[in-house]
């Protein structure tokens, strides 16, 4: 059986309908420019720029796992947040950290941590220069370490995209798997590797230090994350020292969290339009759907104003979890199969066939939504979201 073409993977882009300037500058060795502060005024009025002087950002979170999703994501609403603080919100510059390869740092270090977001849709694309990351680097080669950056006291918050796989969980049970070669490593490492054994680092030298500790915010798509996480943490602390992992368990906030937006990788033609509608080189942009959803579990402490961009901050997030699985992933498997039997090639093509609109909408609203706890959000609201979402034919859909 053949399968759909699905809106969650990557898709080479079909189409831009951006009006492009007629000519890109060039500088006096006929060359284009590079995406950087010092171009950073000339841009075209069509793009959208931060509101803020990006050079005055400090860092006041962490992140780790510099990826397209985290930089089409998070980055995005946190330059929201930054944008409606004003000044006040200059403390919130995100230092990214990538953890597998120097690629993305490389790439953004002579762009001074600027990109495009190259937002995509049936009408065209929207071209945003997001500069809310203050740092890029490659945590194996940074001299100061992520163990000390955690603990700095300067970090209020530290994020995570290290994928599902980036935890170091048993699959059986969701707890740690202690008998990892790299686990046991770094309970003793001066540089540890592993995603928990440097949250486990880190909060401890915030304890010795008697620092407040950050707030942790693991925004992969794992079941109650922060909980998942916490206890991942909690279990590497226990392995050396039983003090540690009681002080993490009584005083570090893990909460939980949502997101949700489709950002496929990066392609050469996205690298092309970037260029087009800049007028300069970017070598680090990322496509997107114009869907954006973060939701944050409440917590004590300092934030940006991750509202304004946008973000619900919540009680529980497990009703919201909920409705994403059995609405959004449910009835999307439902409609990839029906969409082949009836010879549609796209999620596209499904969500434009009223039949199959039709079918959908009753199949979320007398079949899954029932199911979902009061609490929920709008399932008729959310519903309307996702054929949305569905229709769109650009390639980050």
């Amino acid at each position: 059986m053949t399968f759909l073409h699905s809106p969650f993977g990557p898709q080479k882009p079909a189409f831009t309908t951006i009006d492009l300037p007629d000519e890109g500058g060039e500088d006096a060795n006929g060359e284009q420019p590079q995406l950087s502060t010092a171009v950073l005024d000339t841009m075209p009025e069509s793009v959208r720029r931060p509101g803020y002087d990006v050079t005055s950002l400090t860092s006041g979170i962490l992140h780790l796992g510099c990826g397209a999703f985290h930089r089409a994501h998070q980055a995005v609403i946190t330059q929201r947040a930054i944008e409606a603080e004003g000044e006040k919100g200059l403390s919130w510059g995100i230092a990214s950290a990538s953890l597998r390869r120097p690629t993305t740092p490389d790439a953004l270090e002579p762009q001074d941590g600027l990109y495009t977001v190259l937002e995509r849709d049936a009408s065209g694309t929207k071209a945003e220069i997001v500069g809310s990351l203050s740092e890029t680097f490659y945590a194996p080669t940074d001299e100061r370490g992520l163990v000390d950056r955690l603990a700095d006291p300067a970090t209020k918050i530290v994020t995570l995209t290290v994928t599902a796989g980036g935890y170091s969980l048993e699959p059986s049970s969701g707890r740690l798997q202690a008998d990892d070669p790299d686990i046991q490593s770094d309970l003793t490492a001066e540089r540890p590797v592993t995603t928990i054994g440097t949250l486990m680092q880190g909060l401890d030298a915030v304890r010795k230090a008697g620092h407040v500790p950050p707030v942790i915010l693991s925004c992969d798509n794992l079941g109650s994350n922060g909980d998942t996480v916490r206890q991942a943490v909690i279990d590497c602390a226990a392995m050396t020292d039983d003090k540690l992992a009681s002080w993490i368990e009584r005083s570090v906030q893990f909460p939980n969290t949502m997101v949700d937006r489709i950002v496929p990788v990066t392609t050469d033609e996205d690298l092309r339009t970037a260029q087009d509608v800049l007028g300069v080189l970017d070598a680090a942009p990322v496509s997107a759907e114009p869907y954006l959803q973060w939701v944050i579990e409440d917590f004590e402490g300092e934030r940006p104003l991750w509202e304004a961009g946008g973000a619900e901050i919540v009680g529980s997030v497990a009703p919201w979890e909920a409705t994403k699985l059995r609405l959004l992933n449910g009835t999307h498997m439902v409609l990839a199969y029906l969409g082949g039997l009836a010879d549609h090639g796209t999620i596209a093509e499904v969500a434009n066939d009223p039949l199959m609109v039709d079918f959908a909408l009753r199949f979320m609203l007398n079949e899954q939504a029932p199911t979902l706890p009061s609490t929920a959000p709008d399932p008729y609201h959310y519903a309307k979201l996702l054929l949305k979402r569905w229709r769109n034919p650009a390639p980050a859909a």
